[in-house]
Protein backbone atom coordinates (compact mmCIF):
# COMPACT_ATOMS: atom_id res chain seq x y z
CA UNK A 1 0.00 0.00 0.00
CA UNK A 2 1.14 3.57 -0.62
CA UNK A 3 3.03 2.69 -3.79
CA UNK A 4 0.77 4.76 -6.04
CA UNK A 5 0.55 8.56 -5.88
CA UNK A 6 -2.54 8.84 -8.09
CA UNK A 7 -5.48 10.86 -6.84
CA UNK A 8 -7.84 9.08 -9.23
CA UNK A 9 -11.15 8.17 -7.60
CA UNK A 10 -14.06 6.34 -9.14
CA UNK A 11 -17.05 8.28 -7.94
CA UNK A 12 -19.18 5.19 -7.82
CA UNK A 13 -16.71 3.20 -5.77
CA UNK A 14 -17.58 2.48 -2.16
CA UNK A 15 -14.68 1.22 -0.08
CA UNK A 16 -15.34 -1.72 2.18
CA UNK A 17 -13.81 -2.32 5.56
CA UNK A 18 -11.27 -4.98 4.64
CA UNK A 19 -8.95 -5.30 7.62
CA UNK A 20 -7.98 -8.79 8.58
CA UNK A 21 -9.55 -10.04 11.78
CA UNK A 22 -7.55 -9.25 14.89
CA UNK A 23 -8.52 -12.51 16.53
CA UNK A 24 -5.52 -14.78 16.83
CA UNK A 25 -7.33 -17.73 15.35
CA UNK A 26 -6.60 -19.95 12.39
CA UNK A 27 -9.36 -19.47 9.86
CA UNK A 28 -9.78 -21.55 6.77
CA UNK A 29 -11.83 -20.21 3.89
CA UNK A 30 -15.30 -19.49 5.21
CA UNK A 31 -17.81 -22.22 4.58
CA UNK A 32 -20.90 -21.42 2.56
CA UNK A 33 -23.92 -23.05 1.02
CA UNK A 34 -21.81 -23.73 -2.05
CA UNK A 35 -20.24 -27.18 -2.10
CA UNK A 36 -16.48 -26.79 -1.73
CA UNK A 37 -13.73 -28.71 -3.43
CA UNK A 38 -11.98 -30.96 -0.88
CA UNK A 39 -8.68 -29.81 -2.40
CA UNK A 40 -9.33 -26.38 -0.84
CA UNK A 41 -8.87 -27.83 2.64
CA UNK A 42 -5.69 -26.53 4.24
CA UNK A 43 -5.98 -23.05 2.74
CA UNK A 44 -5.00 -20.30 5.20
CA UNK A 45 -6.02 -16.76 4.21
CA UNK A 46 -6.39 -15.08 7.61
CA UNK A 47 -4.04 -14.67 10.55
CA UNK A 48 -3.12 -18.11 11.83
CA UNK A 49 -0.96 -21.19 11.61
CA UNK A 50 -0.93 -24.56 9.87
CA UNK A 51 1.37 -27.56 9.96
CA UNK A 52 4.27 -25.79 8.25
CA UNK A 53 3.19 -22.16 7.85
CA UNK A 54 2.72 -19.15 10.08
CA UNK A 55 0.91 -16.15 8.57
CA UNK A 56 -0.05 -12.72 9.85
CA UNK A 57 -1.14 -9.33 8.51
CA UNK A 58 -1.65 -5.94 10.14
CA UNK A 59 -3.29 -2.80 8.84
CA UNK A 60 -1.10 0.28 8.62
CA UNK A 61 -2.13 3.90 9.05
CA UNK A 62 -3.13 4.62 5.45
CA UNK A 63 -6.72 3.37 5.46
CA UNK A 64 -8.09 -0.05 4.57
CA UNK A 65 -5.62 -2.94 4.72
CA UNK A 66 -4.59 -3.63 1.11
CA UNK A 67 -2.25 -6.54 1.89
CA UNK A 68 -3.36 -10.15 1.43
CA UNK A 69 -1.70 -13.54 1.78
CA UNK A 70 -2.33 -17.24 1.27
CA UNK A 71 -0.71 -20.39 2.65
CA UNK A 72 -2.17 -23.55 1.11
CA UNK A 73 -0.92 -26.92 2.29
CA UNK A 74 -1.91 -29.92 0.22
CA UNK A 75 -2.04 -27.61 -2.79
CA UNK A 76 -4.35 -29.08 -5.38
CA UNK A 77 -4.74 -32.23 -3.32
CA UNK A 78 -1.01 -33.10 -3.41
CA UNK A 79 0.15 -34.04 0.09
CA UNK A 80 3.73 -32.83 -0.40
CA UNK A 81 2.83 -29.54 -2.11
CA UNK A 82 2.49 -26.13 -0.43
CA UNK A 83 1.61 -22.87 -2.17
CA UNK A 84 2.25 -19.52 -0.44
CA UNK A 85 1.87 -15.95 -1.57
CA UNK A 86 1.72 -12.33 -0.42
CA UNK A 87 -0.01 -9.56 -2.36
CA UNK A 88 0.43 -5.84 -1.70
CA UNK A 89 -2.38 -3.81 -3.25
CA UNK A 90 -2.12 -0.13 -4.15
CA UNK A 91 -4.37 2.53 -5.60
CA UNK A 92 -8.04 3.32 -4.90
CA UNK A 93 -9.20 -0.32 -5.06
CA UNK A 94 -5.88 -2.04 -4.39
CA UNK A 95 -7.44 -4.16 -1.63
CA UNK A 96 -9.97 -5.58 -4.09
CA UNK A 97 -7.26 -6.30 -6.67
CA UNK A 98 -5.08 -8.06 -4.09
CA UNK A 99 -8.06 -10.12 -2.93
CA UNK A 100 -8.89 -11.11 -6.51
CA UNK A 101 -5.33 -12.27 -7.12
CA UNK A 102 -5.26 -14.09 -3.78
CA UNK A 103 -8.39 -15.99 -4.79
CA UNK A 104 -7.72 -16.66 -8.46
CA UNK A 105 -3.98 -16.98 -9.08
CA UNK A 106 -3.51 -20.32 -7.22
CA UNK A 107 -6.40 -21.87 -9.12
CA UNK A 108 -5.19 -20.55 -12.47
CA UNK A 109 -1.83 -22.15 -11.73
CA UNK A 110 -3.52 -25.43 -10.81
CA UNK A 111 -5.45 -25.41 -14.08
CA UNK A 112 -2.32 -24.96 -16.18
CA UNK A 113 -1.44 -28.05 -18.20
CA UNK A 114 2.16 -28.01 -16.94
CA UNK A 115 1.42 -27.84 -13.22
CA UNK A 116 -0.13 -31.16 -12.22
CA UNK A 117 2.41 -33.35 -14.08
CA UNK A 118 5.15 -31.43 -12.29
CA UNK A 119 3.51 -31.91 -8.90
CA UNK A 120 3.08 -35.67 -9.21
CA UNK A 121 6.40 -36.39 -10.89
CA UNK A 122 9.26 -37.55 -8.69
CA UNK A 123 11.56 -36.85 -11.64
CA UNK A 124 11.51 -33.17 -10.79
CA UNK A 125 14.26 -33.69 -8.21
CA UNK A 126 17.69 -33.51 -9.77
CA UNK A 127 19.79 -35.72 -7.57
CA UNK A 128 22.79 -34.19 -5.92
CA UNK A 129 22.67 -30.81 -7.65
CA UNK A 130 21.81 -27.32 -6.49
CA UNK A 131 19.53 -26.11 -9.25
CA UNK A 132 19.42 -22.48 -8.21
CA UNK A 133 20.49 -20.17 -11.05
CA UNK A 134 21.70 -23.16 -13.07
CA UNK A 135 22.12 -22.02 -16.66
CA UNK A 136 20.68 -25.32 -17.87
CA UNK A 137 17.49 -24.45 -16.02
CA UNK A 138 16.97 -21.62 -18.48
CA UNK A 139 17.45 -23.91 -21.45
CA UNK A 140 14.18 -24.73 -23.20
CA UNK A 141 15.38 -28.33 -23.47
CA UNK A 142 15.31 -28.72 -19.67
CA UNK A 143 12.65 -31.23 -18.64
CA UNK A 144 12.83 -30.14 -15.02
CA UNK A 145 12.27 -26.44 -14.70
CA UNK A 146 10.92 -25.09 -17.97
CA UNK A 147 7.42 -26.65 -17.75
CA UNK A 148 6.67 -25.28 -14.28
CA UNK A 149 8.37 -21.99 -15.17
CA UNK A 150 6.05 -21.74 -18.17
CA UNK A 151 3.11 -22.56 -15.92
CA UNK A 152 3.91 -19.59 -13.68
CA UNK A 153 4.56 -17.31 -16.66
CA UNK A 154 1.26 -18.29 -18.30
CA UNK A 155 -0.68 -18.06 -15.02
CA UNK A 156 0.56 -14.56 -14.27
CA UNK A 157 -0.35 -13.49 -17.81
CA UNK A 158 -3.85 -14.97 -17.52
CA UNK A 159 -4.33 -13.35 -14.12
CA UNK A 160 -3.47 -9.92 -15.50
CA UNK A 161 -5.86 -10.41 -18.41
CA UNK A 162 -8.64 -11.43 -16.02
CA UNK A 163 -8.17 -8.20 -14.11
CA UNK A 164 -8.27 -6.18 -17.30
CA UNK A 165 -11.64 -7.57 -18.42
CA UNK A 166 -13.29 -7.81 -14.99
CA UNK A 167 -16.36 -5.54 -15.21
CA UNK A 168 -16.45 -5.08 -11.43
CA UNK A 169 -12.86 -3.88 -11.06
CA UNK A 170 -11.47 -0.71 -12.57
CA UNK A 171 -7.75 -1.44 -12.48
CA UNK A 172 -6.56 1.50 -14.54
CA UNK A 173 -4.98 3.12 -11.48
CA UNK A 174 -4.99 0.19 -9.04
CA UNK A 175 -2.94 -2.99 -8.85
CA UNK A 176 -0.98 -5.35 -6.64
CA UNK A 177 2.38 -7.02 -6.24
CA UNK A 178 2.51 -10.81 -6.16
CA UNK A 179 5.21 -13.06 -4.80
CA UNK A 180 4.32 -16.75 -4.85
CA UNK A 181 6.09 -19.86 -3.67
CA UNK A 182 5.43 -23.47 -4.66
CA UNK A 183 7.21 -26.16 -2.64
CA UNK A 184 6.77 -29.66 -4.00
CA UNK A 185 8.61 -32.37 -2.12
CA UNK A 186 12.21 -31.06 -2.24
CA UNK A 187 11.84 -28.46 -4.96
CA UNK A 188 11.14 -24.77 -4.40
CA UNK A 189 9.83 -22.54 -7.20
CA UNK A 190 9.26 -18.83 -6.67
CA UNK A 191 7.71 -16.18 -8.92
CA UNK A 192 7.62 -12.45 -8.34
CA UNK A 193 6.26 -9.18 -9.70
CA UNK A 194 6.62 -5.99 -7.69
CA UNK A 195 8.67 -5.11 -4.63
CA UNK A 196 7.53 -7.67 -2.09
CA UNK A 197 10.38 -9.98 -1.13
CA UNK A 198 11.30 -13.54 -0.21
CA UNK A 199 14.29 -14.70 1.81
CA UNK A 200 15.66 -18.14 2.66
CA UNK A 201 17.32 -18.92 6.00
CA UNK A 202 19.75 -21.82 6.10
CA UNK A 203 22.64 -23.22 8.12
CA UNK A 204 26.23 -23.72 7.09
CA UNK A 205 26.41 -27.28 8.26
CA UNK A 206 24.07 -28.99 10.68
CA UNK A 207 25.09 -26.82 13.65
CA UNK A 208 26.52 -23.89 11.72
CA UNK A 209 25.53 -20.23 11.93
CA UNK A 210 22.30 -19.00 10.38
CA UNK A 211 22.72 -17.51 6.92
CA UNK A 212 20.24 -15.56 4.80
CA UNK A 213 19.78 -15.54 1.05
CA UNK A 214 17.47 -13.17 -0.81
CA UNK A 215 15.47 -15.18 -3.34
CA UNK A 216 13.87 -12.33 -5.28
CA UNK A 217 14.66 -8.99 -6.89
CA UNK A 218 12.89 -5.84 -5.71
CA UNK A 219 11.57 -4.58 -9.02
CA UNK A 220 12.06 -0.86 -8.54
CA UNK A 221 11.67 1.45 -11.56
CA UNK A 222 15.31 2.60 -11.49
CA UNK A 223 16.73 -0.94 -11.65
CA UNK A 224 18.76 -1.33 -14.87
CA UNK A 225 16.76 -3.29 -17.38
CA UNK A 226 13.53 -2.11 -15.79
CA UNK A 227 14.43 1.53 -16.35
CA UNK A 228 15.45 0.84 -19.95
CA UNK A 229 12.22 -0.99 -20.73
CA UNK A 230 10.04 1.76 -19.28
CA UNK A 231 11.89 4.52 -21.11
CA UNK A 232 11.84 2.59 -24.38
CA UNK A 233 8.05 2.43 -24.01
CA UNK A 234 7.88 6.21 -23.48
CA UNK A 235 7.15 5.97 -19.78
CA UNK A 236 8.93 8.34 -17.39
CA UNK A 237 10.82 7.51 -14.20
CA UNK A 238 11.72 10.11 -11.61
CA UNK A 239 11.47 10.75 -7.87
CA UNK A 240 9.58 13.52 -6.12
CA UNK A 241 11.53 16.26 -4.37
CA UNK A 242 10.33 15.19 -0.93
CA UNK A 243 11.15 11.51 -1.71
CA UNK A 244 14.46 11.69 -3.58
CA UNK A 245 15.20 7.99 -3.01
CA UNK A 246 11.86 6.67 -4.29
CA UNK A 247 11.81 6.31 -8.08
CA UNK A 248 8.31 6.24 -9.57
CA UNK A 249 6.75 5.49 -12.95
CA UNK A 250 4.71 8.23 -14.64
CA UNK A 251 2.65 8.59 -17.79
CA UNK A 252 4.44 10.29 -20.73
CA UNK A 253 2.52 13.56 -20.55
CA UNK A 254 0.85 13.51 -17.15
CA UNK A 255 2.29 13.45 -13.64
CA UNK A 256 0.39 10.36 -12.53
CA UNK A 257 0.10 7.72 -11.20
CA UNK A 258 3.62 7.68 -9.70
CA UNK A 259 3.95 3.93 -9.21
CA UNK A 260 6.94 2.92 -7.09
CA UNK A 261 7.55 -0.41 -8.83
CA UNK A 262 8.34 -1.60 -12.34
CA UNK A 263 6.18 -4.76 -12.35
CA UNK A 264 2.66 -5.31 -11.04
CA UNK A 265 -0.72 -6.79 -11.76
CA UNK A 266 -3.26 -4.20 -12.90
CA UNK A 267 -2.28 -0.51 -13.31
CA UNK A 268 -3.35 -0.73 -16.94
CA UNK A 269 -2.82 2.99 -17.50
CA UNK A 270 0.92 2.17 -17.47
CA UNK A 271 1.05 -1.19 -19.25
CA UNK A 272 1.74 0.28 -22.69
CA UNK A 273 4.42 2.51 -21.15
CA UNK A 274 6.67 -0.19 -19.74
CA UNK A 275 4.98 -1.56 -16.63
CA UNK A 276 5.14 -5.37 -16.79
CA UNK A 277 3.27 -8.26 -15.18
CA UNK A 278 5.85 -10.81 -16.35
CA UNK A 279 7.24 -12.59 -13.28
CA UNK A 280 10.82 -13.43 -12.47
CA UNK A 281 10.73 -17.20 -11.87
CA UNK A 282 13.51 -19.12 -10.16
CA UNK A 283 14.02 -22.61 -8.78
CA UNK A 284 16.00 -24.21 -5.99
CA UNK A 285 16.43 -27.67 -4.56
CA UNK A 286 15.64 -27.73 -0.84
CA UNK A 287 18.67 -28.85 1.16
CA UNK A 288 18.71 -30.49 4.56
CA UNK A 289 20.26 -27.33 6.04
CA UNK A 290 17.51 -25.03 4.69
CA UNK A 291 15.25 -23.95 7.55
CA UNK A 292 12.55 -21.55 6.41
CA UNK A 293 11.37 -19.09 3.77
CA UNK A 294 9.82 -15.72 4.64
CA UNK A 295 7.55 -13.91 2.18
CA UNK A 296 6.62 -10.35 3.14
CA UNK A 297 5.33 -7.10 1.70
CA UNK A 298 7.45 -3.97 1.74
CA UNK A 299 5.91 -2.84 5.02
CA UNK A 300 8.53 -5.17 6.52
CA UNK A 301 11.47 -4.58 4.20
CA UNK A 302 11.21 -0.80 4.35
CA UNK A 303 12.27 -0.92 8.01
CA UNK A 304 13.99 -4.28 8.55
CA UNK A 305 16.94 -6.02 6.94
CA UNK A 306 16.91 -9.59 5.67
CA UNK A 307 19.06 -10.66 8.61
CA UNK A 308 16.84 -8.98 11.18
CA UNK A 309 13.77 -10.77 9.86
CA UNK A 310 15.52 -14.13 9.77
CA UNK A 311 16.79 -13.72 13.32
CA UNK A 312 13.31 -12.92 14.61
CA UNK A 313 11.93 -16.09 13.06
CA UNK A 314 14.85 -18.26 14.13
CA UNK A 315 14.71 -17.21 17.78
CA UNK A 316 10.98 -17.46 18.39
CA UNK A 317 9.54 -20.55 20.04
CA UNK A 318 7.02 -21.93 19.35
CA UNK A 319 7.26 -21.29 15.62
CA UNK A 320 3.53 -20.62 15.27
CA UNK A 321 4.27 -17.09 16.52
CA UNK A 322 6.89 -16.43 13.84
CA UNK A 323 4.87 -14.32 11.40
CA UNK A 324 3.23 -12.29 14.14
CA UNK A 325 6.60 -11.60 15.76
CA UNK A 326 8.01 -10.34 12.45
CA UNK A 327 5.01 -8.03 12.08
CA UNK A 328 5.39 -6.81 15.68
CA UNK A 329 9.10 -6.15 15.15
CA UNK A 330 8.38 -4.17 12.00
CA UNK A 331 5.68 -2.14 13.77
CA UNK A 332 8.16 -1.23 16.52
CA UNK A 333 10.66 -0.10 13.89
CA UNK A 334 8.04 2.05 12.19
CA UNK A 335 7.08 3.70 15.48
CA UNK A 336 10.65 4.22 16.66
CA UNK A 337 12.37 5.30 13.43
CA UNK A 338 9.59 6.58 11.19
CA UNK A 339 7.04 8.11 13.53
CA UNK A 340 6.61 11.01 11.10
CA UNK A 341 5.50 8.60 8.33
CA UNK A 342 2.22 6.72 8.16
CA UNK A 343 2.99 3.05 8.72
CA UNK A 344 2.41 0.80 5.73
CA UNK A 345 0.28 -2.36 5.76
CA UNK A 346 2.20 -5.54 6.49
CA UNK A 347 1.70 -9.17 5.47
CA UNK A 348 4.06 -12.03 6.33
CA UNK A 349 4.08 -15.76 5.57
CA UNK A 350 6.74 -18.03 7.10
CA UNK A 351 7.05 -21.50 5.58
CA UNK A 352 9.21 -23.96 7.52
CA UNK A 353 11.14 -26.45 5.42
CA UNK A 354 12.22 -29.97 6.30
CA UNK A 355 9.41 -30.39 8.82
CA UNK A 356 9.34 -33.88 10.25
CA UNK A 357 6.39 -35.91 9.04
CA UNK A 358 3.47 -35.41 11.41
CA UNK A 359 5.24 -32.71 13.42
CA UNK A 360 3.17 -29.50 13.20
CA UNK A 361 4.39 -26.10 14.36
CA UNK A 362 2.11 -26.32 17.40
CA UNK A 363 0.63 -29.06 19.50
CA UNK A 364 -2.54 -30.71 18.26
CA UNK A 365 -4.65 -29.46 21.19
CA UNK A 366 -3.76 -25.89 20.22
CA UNK A 367 -3.85 -26.26 16.44
CA UNK A 368 -6.64 -23.75 15.97
CA UNK A 369 -4.98 -20.76 17.59
CA UNK A 370 -1.77 -18.93 18.34
CA UNK A 371 0.11 -19.48 21.58
CA UNK A 372 -0.23 -16.15 22.67
CA UNK A 373 16.35 0.42 5.90
CA UNK A 374 18.02 -1.92 3.72
CA UNK A 375 20.71 -4.38 4.74
CA UNK A 376 24.24 -4.62 3.44
CA UNK A 377 23.26 -7.85 1.71
CA UNK A 378 20.52 -6.11 -0.25
CA UNK A 379 22.84 -3.22 -1.13
CA UNK A 380 25.33 -5.76 -2.39
CA UNK A 381 22.64 -7.56 -4.40
CA UNK A 382 21.37 -4.35 -6.00
CA UNK A 383 24.93 -3.26 -6.74
CA UNK A 384 25.59 -6.58 -8.43
CA UNK A 385 22.37 -6.22 -10.40
CA UNK A 386 23.47 -2.77 -11.56
CA UNK A 387 26.72 -4.27 -12.79
CA UNK A 388 24.89 -7.14 -14.51
CA UNK A 389 27.23 -9.50 -12.70
CA UNK A 390 24.80 -11.88 -11.06
CA UNK A 391 22.87 -14.63 -12.77
CA UNK A 392 19.64 -13.42 -11.22
CA UNK A 393 19.86 -10.28 -13.36
CA UNK A 394 20.70 -12.41 -16.38
CA UNK A 395 17.50 -14.34 -15.79
CA UNK A 396 15.53 -11.09 -15.45
CA UNK A 397 17.00 -9.80 -18.70
CA UNK A 398 16.15 -13.04 -20.51
CA UNK A 399 12.58 -12.81 -19.30
CA UNK A 400 12.31 -9.21 -20.51
CA UNK A 401 13.35 -10.28 -23.99
CA UNK A 402 10.38 -12.62 -24.08
CA UNK A 403 7.81 -9.90 -23.43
Amino acid sequence: MGSCMSTFVDGKLVFEEGSISAKLKRKLVASSAIERDPADDGKLCCNGVSNSCSAYSKKGRKGVNQDRFIAWEGFGGADQATFCGVFDGHGPIGHHVAKKVQDRLPNILLDDEHTRPFMISKANIVGGTDMEHSESMMDNSSNTFCPIRNAFMDSYSKMDKELQVDPELNCEFSGTTAITLLVQDKLLVIANVGDSRAILAYREGEDGPLRVKQLTVDFKPDLPGELDRIRNCKGRVFALEDEPDVARVWLPHDDKPGLAMARAFGDFCLKEYGLSAVPHVSCRKVKETDEFVVLATDGVWDVMSNEEVANVVAKIEPKDMAAKNVVDAAVRKWKRNFSHVRMDDIAVVCHFLNQKQGAPLISSDNSQSYSSKTSKELESLNSACHQNSVKMEIVVSSIDKEI
